[in-house]
């Protein structure tokens, strides 16, 4: 067969060609470049209805019995293909160069699949798990080649015995890939079953992440150890948890598994299950005691979810918050980057959730000194009715503040919040000297007003995109309004400008913000809305805000907006206006203040 044009002659009409991108996956971590650029011919059956005729038993009484297709009997034939071919001694002596896909082109579907084929055929006639997989993980040159593609930076350490890694690595394949009968018959020789190797860490904890149960009570009967957590997904039952394997929670619970295990960078096993909404997870783990306010050690922008509440929220089920609020979860909480479970819910559009936590004693104004975080979440991500929502809420509090005898009340729950964030601080205080004395500054102890102390900074930047990085929770001068009017969410500038005008028009640097993130971002609508507020609020218009809201403009080569500003009454000559629409090359903006009799000749 010279190409697969042959393939078409000989099944006209049952298969189609088509071209696309070779797939991979994060195990072919030493050719995935080279795969990413490269175009590959697929071949699939035209229709789902041929391979049903193909497969079914009708097939058999006419004359094209003999291509009936057994489903399990084609695995058998494709696994053994593919590990044939990774066994081929061309392939294994071969040097990892960029024509090794064009010498080999079926090699990158081998590694990725030839396992999926091995667990699917169930034939007995011959058993291509013992055979051929035993001589891909047995042959030191064969396993060899085998770990140099599939794990980056990987080499035999010369301390350890050749024997000792090729089991290590041969145990762990088997069971994340689930192959069974492999792994009973790699533990005959009782090799050590807890190497922190791969991915997931160890054996077990790789095959907790997969969901394979009989691998997983295999590996406890070799000794495995349950609380391992190395890796980068934390413990087994952790992992289990993340992927929402209940039989094997249930059995690593039952073989007493730690339910607050792991480290304190990686999120636990609750932490896991509340992320993902399985309810059934999450009670098995509060039922054997696990602490509903562990949080993260370490903190980045990234894992921005420290409690399992707040994982929850933003994520999991309304049903998986209630358990967790009913255990003791601890709906308000502060940090880096004003995070907690209410501003979560409230930027996901979670208006069950959100009502549930405010119903709980969520504070609104958890941390943001001119709108609350949750309000600025919610309206940056243009979830209109949560806004509303918080709006109500806000209102309700401001009344209950001025209710007598409550502020006793709510200073007490204060102090006592702080004596334990002090006592939580004390004890991590010991820790963080010795990292910082291993590693120097930590980066997670910069503060937020040392990463954003200048929210004009934003607007002369000279990167265009700076404005769309700049992330509304870490400053604490941004409003609900500036982050709606950056995003482009109109109905809840709109909305805000109804129900908070009052408060609007008393923060005429606030409206300023709003003003320039739209004109910077090329919001007309938006900008046409906060002119027609400007121009109707006797204290808003006393203040200059048009020209650097012009100057964003120009600077974002918005021609509209720049129409809008001038038309308003924005002075053309702003300095640094036409400089900067000039020198970015925005000639349709550099025309618009031409044709206003900008001065040309006038210096920044």
């Amino acid at each position: 067969m010279v190409n697969a044009d042959d393939l078409l002659q000989i099944c006209p009409g049952l298969i189609e060609i088509y071209s696309g991108n070779a797939l991979f996956s994060r195990y072919l971590v030493n050719i995935r470049e080279e795969l990413e650029q490269t175009t590959v011919e697929f071949v699939r059956i035209v229709h789902f209805s041929v391979r049903e005729f193909l497969m079914s038993d009708g097939i058999c009484r006419g004359p094209a019995a003999e291509f009936k297709l057994s489903p399990a009997l084609c695995h058998q034939k494709i696994g053994t293909a593919c590990l044939m071919y990774l066994c081929d001694t061309e392939f294994v002596h071969r040097k990892l160069r960029p024509s090794l896909s064009a010498d080999f082109p079926f090699v990158h579907y081998a590694l990725e699949h030839w396992h999926v084929h091995v667990k699917s055929s169930k034939t007995q006639t011959i058993d291509i798990e013992d055979i051929w997989s035993l001589k891909l993980f047995s042959e030191k040159a064969t396993f060899h080649r085998w770990l140099s593609i599939c794990y980056e930076g990987w080499a035999p350490k010369p301390e350890h015995p050749v024997e000792d890694w090729m089991n290590a690595y041969s145990i762990y394949s088997a069971a994340e890939f689930g192959l069974y009968k492999l792994l009973c018959h790699l533990l005959q020789s009782n090799p050590d079953v807890n190497k922190d190797i791969g991915f997931f860490g160890s054996a077990l904890q790789a095959a907790s992440a997969q969901g394979y149960e009989k691998v997983v009570q295999r590996l406890i009967e070799a000794g495995a150890n349950i609380d391992s957590d190395g890796g980068h997904c934390g413990t087994a039952l952790t992992c289990a948890s993340k992927w929402g394997h209940e039989n094997i929670v249930h059995m690593l619970l039952t073989e007493g598994a730690d339910v607050n295990g792991g480290r304190g960078n990686v999120p636990g096993a609750l932490h896991a299950a509340a992320s993902g909404g399985y309810e059934n997870i999450v009670r098995m783990l509060l039922q054997r005691g696990a602490d509903p306010n562990s949080n993260f050690r370490k903190l980045n922008l990234i894992q921005i979810y420290r409690t399992a509440l707040e994982a929850a929220s933003a994520h999991g089920s309304a049903r998986v918050v209630e358990m967790l609020l009913r255990k003791g979860a601890k709906v308000n909480t502060s940090g880096v980057g004003f995070s907690g479970a209410l501003v979560h819910a409230s930027g996901d559009g979670r208006e069950d959730v959100v009502r549930i936590l405010l119903a709980a004693g969520a504070k609104i104004n958890g941390g943001g000194e001119r709108d609350s975080n949750a309000l600025k979440a919610a309206a940056a991500w243009g979830r209109v009715n949560v806004v509303s929502i918080l709006l109500e809420a806000e209102a309700n509090m401001q009344g209950e503040i001025c209710d007598a005898g409550s502020d006793g009340e709510e200073e007490e729950e204060e102090e006592e919040e702080e004596e334990e964030e002090e006592e939580e601080e004390g004890e991590e205080e010991g820790e963080e000297e010795g990292e910082e004395e291993e590693g120097g500054e930590d980066e997670d102890d910069i503060t937020v007003d040392e990463e954003y102390d200048d929210w004009e900074a934003v607007l002369s930047d000279s990167s265009d995109d700076n404005l769309y990085e700049y992330d509304f929770y870490y400053d604490r001068d941004h409003t609900a309004l500036t982050a709606a009017s950056r995003g482009g969410r109109l109905d809840v500038v709109e909305l805000l400008l109804k129900e908070r005008m009052d408060l609007i028009a008393s923060d005429g640097e606030g409206f300023g913000k709003a003003l320039c993130v739209a004109s910077r971002g090329g919001r007309p609508r938006i900008v046409e809305v906060l002119l027609k507020a400007w121009e109707d609020n006797d204290a808003l218009r006393g203040m200059p805000l048009l020209d650097p809201a012009l100057q964003a403009a120009c600077k974002g080569g918005h021609a509209e907006v720049v129409r809008l500003l001038l038309a308003a009454g924005a002075d053309v000559n702003t300095q640094g206006a036409f400089e900067e629409a000039q020198r970015r090359g925005k000639k349709e903006v550099v025309k618009v203040l031409l044709d206003a009799k900008a001065d040309v000749n006038k210096q920044p």
